[in-house]
């Protein structure tokens, strides 16, 4: 099924870019980030289904939509590539 595959390459880039993750495999991944939403309480399905949106939505493999991704602000992927962008702007 391609589908699931999809989903598993988009969830691994999400959690990987995050920083929540540093494995490549994304069985890991998901079986790491299962126990992470069962220690919070979290509907697997729903955990897993809303970073997998996030791959589709904002997170792309090629010119990720960082600006507007709702999770930007915690994510190492974007403070590490536009860290530097900011301070241009920035006035004191």
């Amino acid at each position: 099924n391609g589908g699931f595959t999809e989903k598993a390459d988009n969830i691994q880039r999400v959690a990987n870019r995050l920083g929540w993750v540093s494995t490549k495999n994304p069985d890991e991944t998901i079986n790491f980030l299962t126990k992470e939403a069962e220690k919070m309480k979290e509907n697997v399905y729903r955990y897993l289904d809303s970073l997998a949106l996030l791959g589709d939505n904002f997170c792309h493999k090629e010119n990720p939509s960082c600006i507007k991704c709702p999770m930007s602000k915690g994510c190492k992927y974007y403070i590490s590539h536009h860290s530097e962008k900011r301070g241009l702007f920035r006035k004191k």
